[in-house]
């Protein structure tokens, strides 16, 4: 029995004959580019892109500004036309037949505004005004102007983007008021996000971009679960990286960058060679940096923040150990939080970071519609601190020794593969990410009473752990794009990748008596001691919080992007995916010491089992957006998306203590889902552009 066809590509199938059956003659785009006062351009350069294959063919105006070109089928194209000097203008139109013709006029204002193009908001190249979610794009220029320390620095040039952490390597992005796993970041579409990141207090270290190694960033805000997944609430971060590209002729290039701040004493530095030729080229980049630790604030030697007085109206307080738990007043031995402090220097403590970079890129052509790209990536940050996650300021230090990303990938195109199947591209990728987290100094102070209740010892836990997260993940996606008709596009896929995650964990435990309550001639006294009393020495363990497990996904998806009229145009899109946990059994991962005694007691239902587990669902996920195209200048859009988020490793699994009590796991979590309307409009003139949603 043969398998059923699926109805969308019968569909496709069939309009696509009918359509091949029509064809007779090739249609043309032609006019005439101009300045504002009615001048002929000659020497524009004028680009015509094959919207749903991917394609693009440039000309030069002639001396009286005329372009033209023809042998083209029916479907959708964007027309855009440069001049140094000049804005650029950009149109979009489709040719009906492949007898069409069309006749556009171009006139080009002084200026230097691109037209914004994303890659992010479709899977493939669109311009940003028929798109009906917010897309915006930071190239050449914005990084120019920035002259960022940072990928994260740099993403939150970024409308609607504000900062998560500080520092060189710390910053992450916050969009729509959602950050860390809330939001999905891609390197070259490819996730960056893994299931075992932590979701509370950390989160997706784009810092493992190095800001030289960027070309732009594609900021999409609102639900990208349909195209891409788990974690896309808020929208999508698409870092895209300097690539190769092919020449006219054999070029041989070289470049260097260098980079110096005096804040912080920041050092970077980055040299490339390559090779571009028609048929092949080859790009290999590295570079080192160093920054030390950023100031901020006013002059050392000022009062920059104080804290007493929060202490002394009660805003901020330090509850006695003693006082919580037997009701003795003595305020002798406060709780090691929110310790009074005076900052009288400008330099933020462990803001530092010293980093490496390799990259390397090779592209080749097979035809003159086939070509491979192959890309590796190395990035290695060590010594990394997290801005003032130091006593006073902070309860405990954080660091961070190292934090590494190794990557491959290779992606296969085809394009125009025939009149209907007009681009294929397969993808395939494996990386490790390795990190070690070093908590430094946690403390745990609590009352200890002696067989005769008297005296009480005041006892202070001094934690001191390395925690190592080893995340490999494999993936593939693949995705065609049809032209089902003239003005109807279909992108749909495949896409899986699996996330192979593992611990290993090391804990120091010294103890030490802080003091003790003794029985005086007049009642209950305190006696302080000068210092730290050890009490044997370091008890050195190695338990694991989260075992090892996979997390893998596989997805379907599909999304039409219709022209029902010149000006009114519909993208509605579709997404299943199977989502899948499993663990493992893990040395030093106990459950029990977690959840005995709990009140009220914890279901053992919502507990993973200590040999081994599997938990599976499936989830759909869709979207629908209109944009009307009021004129060439103005559109008008609106989009209504489903989000979802699976829950985590950590979410789901994480067995231990937490800052205070507990955390058990939970394998019954849900995942997060949401409804997001966007309504608002874009403007695009030569002068000026905008959106506003």
């Amino acid at each position: 029995m043969k398998p059923r066809q699926a109805p969308l590509a019968s569909i496709a199938l069939f309009l696509g004959v009918v359509f091949l059956a029509g064809v007779a003659s090739a249609g043309d785009i032609k006019g005439r580019a101009g300045d504002t006062g009615g001048g002929a351009l000659p020497g524009a350069e004028v680009t015509l892109e094959n919207v749903a294959a991917g394609t693009s063919t440039v000309v030069i105006t002639d001396q009286a500004g005329a372009y033209a070109f023809s042998g083209l089928k029916a479907g959708m194209y964007r027309l855009i036309a440069h001049m140094p000097g000049f804005s650029q203008v950009a149109r979009n139109i489709s040719l009906a037949t492949d007898q069409s013709t069309a006749e556009l006029n171009l006139v080009l204002t002084v200026g230097n505004l691109q037209s914004e193009v994303t890659v992010t908001a479709s899977r493939s190249s669109r311009d940003a005004l028929v798109v009906p979610l917010r897309a915006e794009s930071l190239g050449e220029e914005t990084m120019a102007a920035t002259n960022p320390a940072s990928s994260g620095e740099l993403m939150i040039e970024a409308t609607g983007v504000t900062p998560v952490g500080s520092g060189p390597f710390q910053m992450r992005p916050r969009l729509r008021g959602l950050d860390s796993t809330r939001v999905l970041v891609l390197v070259d579409g490819e996730r960056l996000n893994n299931a075992r990141t932590a979701t509370d207090r950390a989160g997706v270290e784009v810092g493992l971009v190095d800001a030289a190694s960027i070309e732009s960033i594609e900021v999409v805000s609102g639900a990208g679960s349909v195209l891409y997944g788990t974690d896309a609430l808020s929208g999508t971060v698409n870092i895209l990286t300097a690539q190769p590209t092919f020449s006219d002729r054999t070029r041989f290039i070289g470049n260097a960058n260098g980079y110096y701040s005096s804040n912080e004493n920041g050092l970077r530095g980055n040299l490339g060679v390559g090779v571009a030729a028609p048929k092949y080229a080859l790009n290999i980049s590295g570079g080192k940096e160093s920054f030390d630790n950023y100031s901020s604030g006013g002059e050392d030697g000022t009062v920059l923040e104080d804290s007493r007085p929060l202490h002394a109206n009660g805003t901020l307080k330090q509850v006695d150990t003693i006082d919580t738990n037997f009701g003795f007043h003595f305020k002798a031995f406060p709780e090691p939080f929110n310790a009074p402090f005076v900052r009288t220097s400008t330099e933020i403590p462990t803001s530092n970071l010293d980093g490496t970079t390799i990259n390397g890129n090779g592209l080749v052509s097979f035809t003159d519609t086939q070509s491979l790209k192959v890309k590796y990536f190395h990035r290695e940050a060590k010594e990394v601190g997290f801005p003032d996650f130091v006593p006073p300021q902070f309860f405990q230090g954080i660091v961070l020794p190292y934090s590494k990303l190794d990557k491959v990938s290779a992606r296969y195109e085809a394009r125009l593969i025939n009149p209907w199947f007009s681009h294929l591209a397969v993808t395939g990728y494996y990386q490790k990410q390795d990190r070690l987290l070093r908590n430094v100094d946690i403390p745990v102070q609590f009352p200890a009473p002696s067989a005769a209740f008297f005296p009480i010892n005041v006892m202070r836990l001094v934690i001191n752990s390395d925690t190592g997260q080893k995340v490999k993940t494999q993936g593939f996606d693949v995705q065609g794009t049809f032209l089902t008709s003239p003005r109807n596009v279909i992108t749909a896929g495949l896409t899986y990748y699996q996330d192979d995650s593992a611990d290993y964990r090391t804990s120091s435990t010294q103890t030490n008596l802080v003091g003790q309550v003794v029985l005086g001639p007049r009642g209950p006294a305190a006696v302080v001691f000068p210092a730290l009393v050890p009490l044997g020495p370091p008890s050195v363990t190695q338990p694991t919080r989260v075992p090892n497990a996979t997390f893998s996904d596989m997805a379907a998806f599909a999304q039409d992007e219709w022209d029902i009229t010149p000006k009114v145009r519909l993208v509605a899109g579709m997404r299943v995916d199977g989502y899948k946990v499993d663990t493992e059994a893990t040395p030093g991962y106990n459950i029990a010491p977690v959840v005995a005694g709990a009140k009220p007691p914890i279901d053992p239902a919502t507990l993973p089992n200590p040999n081994g587990d599997s938990i599976s669902r499936t989830a759909f996920t869709g979207d629908v957006g209109l944009v009307f195209k009021h004129s060439d200048k103005l559109s008008f859009v609106a989009h209504y998306g489903r989000s979802y988020r699976h829950p985590n490793l950590e979410e789901l699994l994480f067995a231990g203590p937490a800052t205070i009590g507990s955390i058990a796991p939970n394998i019954t979590v849900g995942p997060e889902k949401g409804d997001n309307i966007d309504i608002g409009l874009k403007f695009r003139s030569s002068q000026f552009q905008g959106s506003l949603s």
